[in-house]
């Protein structure tokens, strides 16, 4: 399906209120690049252990949204969205800074629970944030606003991991956790300026039981795995984070043992590949008015796992970059692509379940693939674990591309076709 009147991103910008949220969102980002890269780093260095890494990718990223990401959709969907995000940004700028008290090997375990806190704050956060989307702009605007919202972790790549890498290295890991909770606050307050945001979905008056929520997250799941798009879509980001989890353990390990590339080095990485992200999300609107975004998606991802696979065997540290500037191109496309589609084939009163439920199987795949990463480095070797994780990734790639359809215009329920203010 085509999109001959996709707006660019120029039209969506003028809207003043997604535009306060998609600023607040950058600076946002830009202070977890601080923190997801402070955190590898300060474990490497006091235990040196890639398991106690992998640990932390479990506690910080994973568990959380095995535990919290399903109900905290239902209720995501019950309660003010921009409050939530508001209050959850607050949240996240007071916890992050327990990672001040890590000091030796016999407090790393201060960061796992940081981690743990501050993710069960964003699974709050995000699915109110995906669901908020749809009700700023309009229909033919979706796919830009999409597009942008890649743009926001492109222009954080390109910003936060290289000045995180130098700040790091210079004032050491502590800076990291002070930029990150200062860039909270900015983001809570610009939710705030958005104002009230009118939602068509309904919020149940009496029905605050615990029998009548499960009934909201059975409902929840029962519409993700009935819409063929999004039995697809979640499917085909299982498998994916089977190969992305182990990946997120062992970057760190593989850049430093293997190319003896410190913080710097790892900041200029996570850069490169923005640069790749800011030129693919330029693209997503050219994109989207010519290709189906099932085909965006399929081949954005089938690149990805290439990239990935191709990292386990680069012979020198320019290769890296190089992979990492291709694996970026197809990134935000493949991303604004497939989260267009589930917005649109979503109503809006489900919407945070059925993000927080996508988030959760996803989660799951990963976690698996984290708890055996370190196990499967030792036994292999990190090369090996790469080219296996990004075969794994393209093969889901290739499924996808063959057995999602493009939705029809009658399924596409959940399109809000006027701004919703």
């Amino acid at each position: 399906m085509q999109e001959k009147d996709s707006a660019n991103f120029i039209q969506v910008l003028r809207n003043l209120r997604f535009r306060r949220l998609w600023l607040g969102q950058i600076v946002s980002a830009i202070g977890d690049y601080f923190y997801f890269l402070a955190v590898p780093i300060l474990i490497n260095e006091l235990t040196g252990s890639t398991a106690a890494i992998g640990l932390a990718m479990i506690f910080t990223m994973a568990l959380p949204q095995l535990l919290f990401g399903i109900p905290a959709g239902v209720l995501v969907d019950r309660w003010d969205r921009r409050q939530v995000m508001v209050v959850a940004d607050l949240a996240r700028a007071a916890l992050v800074l327990g990672g001040l008290l890590v000091r030796d090997a016999q407090t790393v375990w201060i960061l796992y629970l940081v981690g743990f806190l501050v993710s069960v704050a964003s699974r709050f956060f995000f699915p109110a944030h995906s669901a908020m989307i749809p009700l700023l702009v309009r229909e033919n605007e979706l796919a830009a606003a999409n597009g942008l919202t890649q743009i926001t972790f492109t222009v954080a790549l390109l910003a936060g991991p290289a000045l995180a890498g130098f700040m790091i290295g210079w004032l050491g890991a502590g800076v990291a956790f002070a930029v990150d909770s200062l860039s909270f606050l900015v983001s809570a307050a610009a939710v705030w300026s958005i104002g009230a945001v009118k939602s068509e979905h309904i919020l149940p008056q009496a029905a605050h039981t615990a029998s009548a929520m499960w009934t909201e997250l059975v409902d929840g799941l029962r519409f993700l795995f009935s819409v063929p798009a999004l039995r697809g879509i979640t499917l085909s980001f299982a498998v994916i984070h089977l190969g992305l989890g182990a990946i997120n353990v062992l970057w760190v390990p593989w850049l430093d043992r293997h190319y003896g590339v410190g913080p710097e080095g790892m900041g200029v990485v996570d850069s490169v590949q923005g640069v790749g992200m800011a030129l693919g999300g330029l693209a997503v609107g050219w994109l989207t008015a010519r290709f189906a975004k099932t085909r965006i998606g399929a081949v954005g991802v089938i690149v990805i796992g290439l990239m990935l696979g191709l990292m386990g065997v680069a012979p020198s540290f320019a290769y890296i970059l190089g992979y990492s500037l291709i694996l970026g191109l197809a990134l935000s496309p493949a991303e604004a692509a497939l989260v267009t589609i589930m917005q649109q084939v979503t109503p809006d009163g489900i919407r945070g379940r059925v993000f927080g439920s996508f988030g959760t199987f996803s989660q799951f795949a990963g976690m698996l693939s984290m708890a055996g990463a370190a196990g499967a480095a030792e036994l292999m070797g990190i090369p090996p674990v790469y080219v296996v994780c990004g075969a794994i990734v393209a093969l889901a790639g290739l499924a996808f591309g063959v057995l999602v359809k493009e939705p029809e215009p009658a399924q596409l329920t959940g399109v809000v076709v006027e701004p919703a203010i």
